[in-house]
């Protein structure tokens, strides 16, 4: 890792992704380190005008398994990210939807014209 946290973008064509890595290790990490990683993921957030959004960290979130859940100060930390992020990230949610109908209704068009072809 370059850093605690670091940000890249990827893009695809007309499809821009970004990556936002964070260090999930709160076990070694100081009260100081997770706070300046808050501070920067958020603001990355925030002025990213990606179409998708990632975070990525080493520990899972939720996990049915041993390793997942089991560190509170994890959960809320994520929870006050996306809290604290949601309006950007319900606006890129928005765009996802509005692009997944656009794909839906390009792709029944064009099943309509397979189907007028083959009769």
């Amino acid at each position: 890792m370059p850093s605690h946290c670091y940000h890249y973008i990827k893009k695809d064509g007309n499809l821009k992704m970004e990556f936002f890595v964070m260090d999930s290790n709160f076990d070694v990490l100081t009260k100081k380190q997770k706070l300046n990683q808050f501070r920067k993921l958020k603001r990355w957030i925030k002025s990213s005008d990606a179409h998708w959004k990632i975070l990525v960290g080493h520990h899972t979130w939720k996990s049915v398994g041993y390793h997942g859940g089991e560190n509170p100060k994890f959960e809320n930390y994520l929870r006050k990210l996306f809290k604290e992020t949601s309006k950007v990230l319900d606006r890129a949610a928005k765009k996802k939807v509005i692009h997944k109908n656009n794909a839906s209704r390009k792709k029944s068009r064009l099943q309509k014209l397979i189907n007028k072809k083959n009769n």
